[in-house]
């Protein structure tokens, strides 16, 4: 099955009307019928299903959509890698990174990485470590921000100085704002909105110890943008690194700390053994050299 007829599929699935989809694609609409056909014959599963609307993807559609695009976004990147310059250095590093705090100390690394090689260009793609992970392993992400703790037996990587705090958000008016800092007994009768990261809500209920069984969890939320909406319509208090929510504005939204703190660091990783861009292998290799100083 070649890129073409993925990219018709997608193309296919997003206008869920074979008819625009073959006005979009330049070609008849009974040849696209007979292509998507052929499609489901090989993959031996129906993609789309006839609705009173036009058409829509199937579960197995909806899984070959997920890969298909990962496909064509793989061959995209490879292409630009074997199409990269041998003189002036050029192409483009694909970073994985969270809503983190550590952003800041990355963008600077990434500001010093283009003032000596400005032909290079970034992509960055926001995701929890897990989501991270999956990528570079497919060779989808070059770099990966992953927020400790985290199994890093499969990775290279280099150790960022910046400390993520773990905090609690609320509204201006939650009468935990007048408290400095907000405490496991604080939180028991709350409603409360968890980062739906496995490994984090072990690290969280850690931190609870015996209470943790008798916390009301009543979301969980990996994007820290949809806490700020979640805690604004009255959700309470959504747990997480602080970093989302220093920027807000402080007379509807206020964060305080975790006593006692919880705190973590971050590492920027790559995966072991899998080759690399020629621009991601040259900003590994200086960030190494960092390392070594």
């Amino acid at each position: 099955m070649d890129s073409r007829l993925l990219e018709y599929f997608l193309i296919t699935a997003r206008e869920e009307s074979i008819s625009k989809a073959a006005e979009i694609i330049h070609i008849s609409q009974p040849s696209l019928s007979r292509q998507i056909a052929e499609m489901e014959n090989e993959l031996h599963v129906r993609l789309f299903q006839r609705t009173s609307k036009g058409i829509a993807l199937t579960e197995e559609g909806i899984l070959f959509r997920k890969r298909a695009k990962e496909i064509l976004d793989l061959v995209e990147k490879t292409q630009e890698e074997l199409q990269e310059s041998d003189h002036e250095l050029e192409g483009k590093i694909v970073i994985g990174c969270g809503e983190l705090n550590v952003m800041h100390e990355v963008a600077d690394m990434i500001h010093k990485f283009q003032q000596k090689h400005p032909r290079v260009t970034f992509r960055i793609i926001t995701a929890n470590s897990n989501e991270i992970m999956d990528d570079m392993d497919k060779g989808l992400i070059d770099l990966g921000i992953l927020l400790q703790p985290v199994n890093l037996t499969r990775y290279e990587y280099y150790s960022l100085k910046t400390v993520e705090n773990w905090a609690a958000a609320m509204r201006a008016d939650d009468p935990l704002c007048r408290k400095q800092t907000v405490c496991p007994e604080d939180l028991v009768e709350r409603n409360l909105i968890f980062p739906g990261r496995a490994e984090t809500t072990t690290e969280l209920a850690h931190w609870f110890g015996p209470l943790y069984d008798s916390l009301h969890i009543t979301i969980t939320d990996n994007l820290a943008a949809n806490n700020v909406v979640l805690i604004e319509k009255g959700m309470e208090i959504a747990l997480g690194v602080e970093g989302p929510y220093l920027n807000l504005d402080p007379a509807k939204f206020q964060i305080r700390r975790l006593e006692p703190a919880l705190q973590y660091k971050c590492v920027l990783a790559w995966k072991r053994g899998l080759p690399a861009s020629r621009a991601a292998r040259k900003m590994i290799e200086e960030i190494n050299g960092e390392k070594e100083v």
